[in-house]
Formats: structure tokens, sequence, C-alpha cells
């Protein structure tokens, strides 16, 4: 199955309002269940890559987002006229080098 580019993906945004509390709830789970997963794992496991990211980078690039989502969702409840940016180049997961953490 090949993988689709993430700029090139779409998503639908029409789900009902009432569903929203489940997303909420789901994203807030997500630390607990990334943990239960990558319990048993070893040291080598975790920090193994094919050429992408390993899963430490893959699991500290979602806490680079969460401050990302966070800090645009603090610009709108500020009534921000733009939300700020994220960075496409991801510098910030390059950077924090979570393979050694």
């Amino acid at each position: 199955m090949a993988t689709v580019p993430w700029f090139q993906r779409s998503f639908s945004l029409d789900a009902p309002l009432h569903t929203w509390p489940e997303v909420v709830e789901r994203f807030r789970g997500l630390p607990p269940r990334i943990e239960d997963k990558v319990r048993p794992l070893s040291r080598a496991t975790l920090t193994a890559s094919d050429g992408g990211w390993s899963i430490l980078e893959n699991i500290g690039h979602l806490l680079v987002l969460d401050k990302v989502f966070g800090g645009r969702i603090e610009d709108f409840l500020a009534g921000a006229p733009i939300l700020r940016a994220a960075d496409l180049e991801n510098k910030a997961t390059f950077t924090a080098r979570f393979n050694e953490w």
C-alpha cells in the first residue's frame, strides 16, 4: 500500500457536532495508549529507522504538534486575525533528538 504524502491528503470535517466530544476524548487518551504500546519495545526497536522517523521521533513529533495546536487555540481564543504558523520543515522535531531521550 502506497503512503500518500501528508500535504496531498484530505480530511473530512463534516462530522456531526455531537461526535466531537468523542474525538476530544480519543486525543486525551492518546498518551496512555502510546505508552502501553511502546513499553514492551526495546530501545533498538524504538530508535530504528528505515529512512523515515523512528517510533520515538514520531511520538516526539506528536508532542511538538500538540504545542502548535495548543498555541493555535490560544490565538483563536484571543481573537488573533491569523493563527500561528506550523513549522513545515519540522525543525523542532529534527533538533529535539528524540532518539536520545
